[in-house]
């Protein structure tokens, strides 16, 4: 039977103060975190649309500071 599926690592979210200084280089922008963090897995959930509606200037603005990374997983509402 021929495999063609892939696993994808990701992360739920990017904005964990605690991450600074442990995944985060010491020092790095916040505005710098997705970018960084979009190197290094192969998915980010982003938690943002759980909570509210996006503007969609928002998320075209987050799509410019990825650079590497090919799939995002949006989160739905719970209510």
């Amino acid at each position: 039977m021929k495999n063609s599926g892939s696993i994808r690592v990701g992360i739920g979210g990017w904005v964990f103060p605690p991450w600074r200084g442990a995944f985060y280089p010491q020092g790095l922008r916040q505005a710098e975190e997705l970018s960084y963090a979009s190197r290094h897995v192969t998915a980010i959930e982003i938690n943002g649309t759980f909570y509210r509606i996006q503007n969609p200037a928002s998320i075209a603005s987050g799509m410019t500071r990825r650079p590497t990374i090919s799939c995002f997983s949006l989160r739905a509402r719970a209510f």
